[in-house]
Parts: C-alpha cells; structure tokens; sequence
C-alpha cells in the first residue's frame, strides 16, 4: 500500500535575458536517481535536453534541496530551473508533471510479504524505518502513528551516500520493514 501519489514537475523561470546566456539549474549533487555530479541523474538528463531545446548552454548549481532551499537559493536568483518540484508547490511556477510516484513497503523477498495498508497487523512488532527528511521523517510517518506503530518508527538518513541505507538496513534485517518513495526504493533495491 502506498500512501499518496505524488506529483514532480519540472520549473522553469527564466529571466528576459538574451538567449546566448547559460540555463542556470540548480541540482543536488548527489541525490540519485535524480541528480548528481556526475549527471548520472534522470533530472540531469531532462535539464540538458530542456536547456538544448531552449538553444541554450545548461550550467549546473550544486545545492542541497532542504529546508529553506527556496528562500536561500532560488529566490535569491541563484537558478532559472529547479527540477522535481512538487506539483502546485507554492511561490513558484510549474510544468506539466512529468511523473508520479508512491511510497511503497520494502521487506525482504523471502518473508512474501504483501503488505498492503498502514493498519497491516503483519506491521505489528516490526521496526518500521522511514526516510529521515530534515528535522522530520517523511510523510507515511503520519499514518504509521494514526496506526499505533510510532514505538516501531526508526529514522534512518536516506540523503546523499545514504541513499540505500534504509533499503540495506531491511535486506541486512536491522529493520522488519520500510516505507520508501517510490523512485529511491526502487533506485537502491535494483
């Protein structure tokens, strides 16, 4: 069972300048599968072709996309593009979305598990981990708590070279279960 859908969408304000000037982009420079450094990032590759439609050279800014992000970087004209916004995300401008994803459970292979819904009794007893997000964990934690499972919550850091920790945590059975974003779970598990 996923808990929401959630819609990504590529944002792009460009400043009236000429056209010969570079398409500023602001990324994360290790955030896979959405960005990195290297431009291993499916992020990546979208912000080079946008910027090669626009006959414009892309020019990466490396920058962690945490809390108070927006109001540090973009708004302080550091970037004409921020890739992998929330859809009808505030103060900004927005595309198309150009994908979706859900949280999904991750448990082991072997187990067989189908876990389903957030009240699963299959839950019961596990150490449930969920991405840590800033000073918060992500949002399944809401649901998980409604449920009565907040004494099996553990945070685990899912930024950066800790990425697929919360997916080996589960293979390595330090963790009964995860609820993951959809991309990173799927990313981290192949």
């Amino acid at each position: 069972m996923c808990l929401r859908s959630l819609s990504f969408v590529l944002l792009l304000i460009t400043p009236a300048i000429g056209a010969a000037a570079p398409l500023r982009i602001c990324a994360d420079p290790d955030n896979l599968p959405f960005s990195s450094r290297t431009l291993r990032g499916f992020d990546n590759r979208i912000a080079v072709l946008t910027a090669h439609e626009l006959h414009r050279k892309p020019a990466f800014v490396w920058t962690r996309n945490g809390r108070g992000f927006l109001r540090e970087q973009f708004n302080k004209d550091a970037c004409d593009v921020l890739m992998g916004a929330p859809e009808k995300m505030r103060g900004v401008l927005t595309t198309i979305p150009y994908y979706r994803s859900e949280y999904v459970f991750v448990t082991r292979s072997r187990e067989h598990l189908k876990i389903a819904s957030f009240d699963d009794p299959r839950l019961n007893g596990r150490k449930i981990g969920l991405q840590a997000l800033d000073d918060n964990l992500s949002p399944p934690s809401l649901a998980l708590i409604r449920t009565g499972h907040v004494a099996q919550l553990v945070g685990i850091n899912s930024s950066g070279a800790h990425g697929p920790d919360i997916v080996r945590a589960v293979a390595d059975n330090r963790l009964g279960t995860a609820v993951v974003w959809g991309p990173l779970a799927g990313y981290w598990i192949a």
